[in-house]
């Protein structure tokens, strides 16, 4: 057996050399396998470590959005650094004081390198830098960089405790390969960790800016340097609607801006075609949303404001942490509709501390849909998340194969009763 592992890894390890220049150039998207083939087959070079390093750092950035591809990681940061310059080096240093404190705390080495430990950070990094001075009118000096960077720190310990928290919960779900019949899945802390440091981070930042603050003149919707709009019905452009759509990608890292957006949405494409579309399609849900549940304020609306949660939780049901079939899609549009709604509810709650809303909403749905058990085959929850095409590809073999199966027991069910009929 050892002999055949050695083989495998081996072969594992050749394809690289034998590619030709097309199946390298595929290689880059999905998962990037060319840049895990050399870090595997560089594992235990020094001279490999910066470019390991990068990489780890870049797969971070894109977890956010649930995408693990260090070029879709690259075009990420570039939107980011296009919603500002101070923004993009805040959110490099955070990344990389959350990946310092990964290795610190011993996290499994898969994770660090997948960006799993960092995501968490990241955005620590970039909605602080972004919304604080945007926003509160803070002035990012030495503490607020000593703080901020500490916070992304302290989100490593958070998020490990949040999963030995969330270990108990779980649910059963029918089995999709069938063998057995059912089985229990359970969820992840998602973004939580960044929630509850953005808060303490932020808390911090802003008592020694109370007396130049008035909160109470601050929109309690805005969560980013949107531009309030006047509401009329004239302001109401279906132009600006899209914009808020595709902005709403940029939300999600807290930048206001078109084309970091445009590249974000790029970069996500990279990795998984139909995750770009099932993310943007739940931006559009929920801007639409948006524009129902608040319009006194279409300025965050076009802004992207409505949509990035909602982004968020399409993503997660839809298909990474759930394999999005037909019978999946009423309750995507449930748990992106529903996004919308706790977000317009915690509002009021979080504005009493001048808090924006970050990404709660996404959090608490999420959790609550995918749990959700059926026995119809409404939700199918997957053992491996990654890019939603594979899945769904899995989950059509498997009701190719069922099939298959079935029509012979049903063709020997009517020869059995042939048999009794002539006995």
């Amino acid at each position: 057996m050892a002999s055949k592992s050695k083989e495998n890894a081996a072969e594992e390890l050749k394809p690289t050399e034998e590619k030709g220049c097309g199946q390298r150039f595929m290689s880059i998207f999905g998962e990037c396998e060319l840049s895990k083939n050399l870090i595997r087959r560089n594992k235990n070079s020094i001279y490999w470590i910066p470019f390991r390093f990068v990489d780890a750092i870049l797969r971070g950035i894109s977890q956010v959005v649930f995408v693990s591809n260090p070029i879709s990681g690259a075009l990420i940061l570039s939107g980011i650094y296009l919603g500002g310059i101070v923004i993009g080096h805040g959110t490099l240093a955070c990344t990389v004081g959350a990946l310092l404190s990964a290795l610190y705390f011993k996290q499994p080495s898969d994770a660090i390198q997948d960006g799993l430990t960092q995501f968490n950070g990241v955005l620590v990094g970039s909605v602080t830098f972004s919304l604080y001075p945007a926003i509160f009118g803070g002035v990012l000096d030495l503490r607020s960089w000593s703080i901020t960077v500490l916070g992304s720190v302290i989100s490593v310990p958070i998020q490990v405790a949040l999963v030995g928290l969330l270990q108990g919960v779980k649910a059963s779900f029918k089995n999709l390969l069938e063998k057995e019949e059912r089985k229990e899945y359970g969820v992840p802390g998602f973004t939580l960790p960044f929630n509850l440091t953005a808060c303490m981070v932020m808390s911090l930042l802003l008592a020694t800016h109370q007396d130049s603050l008035d909160t109470s003149s601050q929109n309690p919707n805005k969560n980013s340097t949107a531009e309030i709009v006047p509401s009329s019905e004239d302001s109401l452009l279906a132009s600006d609607v899209i914009v808020g759509v595709v902005k709403s990608m940029g939300q999600v890292y807290a930048v206001n801006t078109l084309p970091g957006s445009l590249l974000m949405l790029l970069g996500v494409f990279i990795y998984s075609p139909l995750l770009a579309f099932i993310e943007l399609s739940g931006a559009c849900l929920g801007t639409l949303l948006g524009l129902y549940l608040n319009p006194g304020y279409p300025g965050d609306v076009y802004a992207g404001i409505w949509g990035y949660c909602a982004l968020l939780t399409a993503g997660a049901t839809g298909g990474f942490f759930a394999i999005l079939t037909p019978r999946a899609v009423p309750l995507v549009i449930l748990a992106i509709s529903t996004t919308a709604a706790l977000q317009k509810t915690i509002q009021p709650f979080l504005q009493i501390g001048g808090l924006p809303v970050f990404t709660f909403p996404f959090v608490l749905t999420s959790w609550v849909f995918l749990l959700v058990t059926t026995d119809n085959g409404v939700l199918y929850r997957t053992d491996n998340p990654t890019v939603p095409e594979r899945n769904i590809k899995i989950w059509m073999d498997t009701v190719t194969e069922s099939r298959k199966l079935k029509i012979p027991d049903f063709i020997q069910k009517i020869r059995s009763n042939k048999i009794e009929d002539a006995a």
